[in-house]
């Protein structure tokens, strides 16, 4: 079932790719490549044999071809290499998240040495956490031993829990259990693709702390200041609905959100703004860019601009812990940012894919999760298509020029990532285009006025001001959302479909959308 899922969106990518002017998106390419060789490795692992013929073959063709300037058969040639040495880093990658290649063996373990990695996630009954391991104890006495572990605690757990801490736990993990249901969501599959394999629930007579030693001074830092933060915004919004949803919008923790407000922001089409994403990004670069934009004259503004940008945008990825998302947007406005300053031009969508290249090529499993590829699609679409959506109709009237503008924008992100979200979520909120034009400005101050939060927190009476408008903001955006919910047929669902259905429905997009460009009763 697996295979036939990406061959359908293999050939829907790759017909993607002749709907783009190829010359115009040079990293497009290279994004293409790389990601045919994580997919050809996904669809046949023993394929990294064959890598290695293809790669040198590839190489000594370019050799031979550079010589007689074959740019057609060059491209074809370095279309292959990039593919083959992604096919090789994938392989590697796979074999040192193995469970067996890291020296964990269950059946032997008696206990082990791990070290505290990340925040705690307070959920409802339980604590979740993420140890890295260290040393594991057998029959035969320790080992070495790699790898994270999932850990649960309760509540009353005695020992809280700090990035760094160094912890003896008695016992042994047990496997990550797969789905149960036929098309539920393969949890077990996606921890792998973070080397994460087992699981355990711990008693507080299990674990006894050994020291701390944090691996990253940094992420230390990181932690620090998102624990600053926490105790800002706890100050000024209490332990409500509110301070929940601040604080997944802005730090990226979801754990103290109302489940039945998280469905209402599901049936809105608006959950994208309860997760630190790319649209957090953007919103902080614009905000930025319009506050600091007087820096840009004199001699050296343009350089002074480029560097605060820069610093400001980094520490917010900092704070996040460097989530996938907000890394790549971090990447892609970097990109932005240093080109400006150098004065080169540069197109958004190529500037996307150089970034999306640069996550690939460290972490190539990122491919298969939901938050990439949602993430790609929809600010790739939206680079794109809206502005050609937008120009479909013109409106005199300001406000209502601005209001279609973000429908424009709604309707773009959410008709190019509708089959992945009937896929991964099961549902489809049919109230986003009147939603979103209310939810996305004022999620846009929500976050604006809890970055600024921090920046003022030195002075009583603006702290305060500020804390009382971003209460008032996210209650009237919770608001919103739940009268959204309320309207009739809210959300269709259950939507199931299979792998090869969600092939069908992306060929017959990229059909629409061939239809529409080339104008040709062929894609019809």
């Amino acid at each position: 079932m697996r295979h036939s899922a990406l061959q359908n969106g293999v050939t829907a990518f790759c017909l993607s790719c002749l709907m783009l002017r190829w010359n115009s998106y040079p990293f497009f390419r290279y994004l293409v490549a790389y990601a045919v060789g994580i997919i050809a490795w996904y669809l046949k692992p023993e394929l990294y044999l064959h890598a290695f013929i293809c790669l040198s073959v590839s190489l000594i063709a370019l050799l031979l071809l550079f010589q007689t300037r074959q740019f057609l058969l060059i491209g074809v040639f370095g279309f292959l290499s990039l593919s083959s040495v992604s096919c090789l880093l994938t392989h590697y990658k796979n074999l040192s998240f193995s469970p067996h290649h890291r020296g964990l063996e269950l059946k032997a373990v008696t206990g082990y040495v791990a070290v505290v990695e990340g925040q705690e996630e307070f959920r409802k009954k339980t604590i979740r956490l993420e140890l890295e391991l260290n040393r594991a104890r057998t029959r035969e006495g320790w080992k070495p031993a790699s790898g994270r572990v999932i850990v649960y605690m309760d509540h009353t757990f005695p020992q809280k829990p700090r990035y760094g801490d160094r912890w003896l736990v008695r016992g042994a993990p047990r496997e990550i259990d797969p789905p149960l249901n036929p098309g539920e969501f393969n949890y077990k599959r996606f921890l792998a693709f973070r080397g994460i394999f087992h699981q355990q629930y711990l008693q507080p007579f299990e674990v006894r702390v050994l020291g701390n030693q944090p691996p990253s001074a940094l992420t230390a830092l990181a932690y620090r200041a998102y624990a600053w933060a926490d105790s800002l915004l706890t100050v000024h919004l209490g332990h409500g609905d509110e301070f929940a949803f601040v604080k997944a919008m802005v730090l990226g923790l979801r754990d103290r959100i109302d489940p039945e407000l998280q469905q209402a922001y599901s049936a809105a089409g608006a959950v994208h703004v309860l997760s630190v994403s790319g649209l957090h990004v953007g919103i902080l670069y614009l905000a930025l860019a319009f506050v600091l934009g007087f820096l840009r004259k004199g001699r050296f503004g343009k350089g002074v601009f480029t560097v605060l940008m820069l610093s400001i945008l980094w520490f917010y990825a900092l704070m996040t812990g460097f989530s996938a998302p907000v890394l790549r947007s971090a990447l892609m406005f970097s990109m932005v940012l240093t080109g400006q300053a150098l004065g080169r031009s540069h197109h958004p969508f190529n500037t996307l894919c150089a970034a999306a290249f640069l996550i690939l090529l460290f972490d190539p499993f990122a491919l298969f999760s939901a938050g990439f590829q949602l993430s790609f699609m929809a600010v790739g679409g939206m680079v794109l298509f809206q502005n050609d959506l937008y120009r479909l109709f013109t409106v005199r009237n300001r406000a209502g020029d601005w209001l279609w503008n973000l429908t424009a924008t709604a309707l773009v992100t959410q008709c190019l990532t509708f089959p992945l979200v009937i896929y991964y979520f099961h549902q489809f909120p049919l109230w986003f285009w009147l939603a979103n034009p209310v939810i996305i400005p004022l999620s846009s101050l929500v976050l604006v006025l809890a970055i600024g939060l921090p920046v003022v927190s030195w002075v009583p009476f603006l702290a305060e001001g500020v804390g009382k408008l971003l209460f008032g903001a996210m209650w009237l955006l919770n608001q919103v959302v739940r009268w959204t919910e309320m309207l009739p047929g809210s959300v269709l669902k259950p939507l199931v479909i299979t792998p090869f259905e969600l092939g069908i429905l992306i060929g017959l997009m990229i059909s629409a959308v061939f239809l529409g460009y080339r104008r040709s009763q062929a894609w019809a």
